[in-house]
């Protein structure tokens, strides 16, 4: 829950951020639509707020 906050907080103003548990596999699924023209670098960001485990 911190985590999606965080990473909410940070990227909300340049996309939309959606993180939920995947249904048949122990992962979350993330999905990310940016408004920017560097969405790997933004999504690089994402993955290391929930990396940090």
């Amino acid at each position: 829950q911190e985590k999606i906050a965080e990473a909410n907080a940070m990227y909300a103003k340049s996309g939309r951020l959606i993180v939920r548990p995947s249904g048949t596999e122990p992962y979350i699924r993330i999905t990310y639509e940016c408004f920017s023209s560097s969405p790997h670098a933004i999504f690089t960001g994402i993955k290391q707020i929930f990396d940090n485990d």
